[in-house]
């Protein structure tokens, strides 16, 4: 886990928020709980309001359950609405690939600062400070991503379901996490708690799918021991 670079005060404390993307904050302590509040809100309200538009336009009982979410706006607010709700569609999911970008580059800094990857991706620019080499790989691996999406248009419902799994486990994992860390005195104890729960009913209803983030992560763990 990293700690930020840039505040020293973090790295006295005990309680220090320690995270892939602390280093990128030069308040971490301060500045991460803002955004993961401000984040929950945000997409709190976001959902309400879709689930308010697609029940008020009852699109799920059409035969095209596919609308874009613009469309659906349009037809409960009018045509210049659904412009608005487009663009900003496209800035939020700008935001989100930066975010997972940004994020997965520190995943693979750590990791190599650690041993655990080739010593290449644990660079740093000299300036910037941001892990230059794993951003260069992940380029090339989305590069790859977008031309094979280019020449083969494979089915999206089906490939979206192998994130989705991994992001269900990685929440059990975190959730599981909290339940150790934090005391049953506090209210985030409780939440984690019903959060847990959640997530495990929906990730035993998942089928198949779900022994995917299973095989990624006997993988992991016979890449670790291959190294010892």
């Amino acid at each position: 886990m990293l700690t930020t670079i840039y505040d020293k005060d973090v790295l006295k404390s005990n309680s220090a928020i320690k995270a892939f993307l602390a280093e990128e904050f030069k308040k971490p302590t301060r500045d991460i709980p803002i955004s993961l509040f401000l984040s929950a809100l945000f997409i709190a309200l976001l959902y309400t309001s879709i689930s308010f538009v697609t029940i008020g336009t009852r699109i799920y009982s059409s035969d095209n359950a596919s609308t874009p979410l613009s469309s659906l706006i349009a037809l409960s607010l009018g045509k210049t609405s659904g412009y608005i709700v487009a663009i900003l569609t496209v800035l939020i999911t700008f935001c989100t690939i930066h975010a997972n970008i940004a994020g997965f580059s520190r995943i693979i800094y750590n990791e190599a600062r650690d041993g655990e990857f080739p010593k290449l991706f644990s660079k740093l620019h000299s300036r910037f400070k941001t892990p230059v080499n794993a951003l260069l790989a992940l380029g090339i691996d989305f590069g790859i991503v977008l031309a094979c999406f280019a020449f083969i248009s494979p089915d999206l419902n089906q490939l979206l379901k192998f994130p989705g799994s991994v992001f269900l486990s990685s929440y059990i994992i975190a959730m599981a996490s909290a339940l150790k860390i934090l005391s049953r005195r506090d209210l985030g104890w409780w939440c984690a708690l019903l959060a847990l729960i959640i997530c495990l009913i929906i990730y035993f209803c998942s089928g198949l799918i779900s022994l995917f983030p299973i095989a990624l992560g006997t993988l992991g763990w016979l890449y670790v021991n291959s190294r010892k």
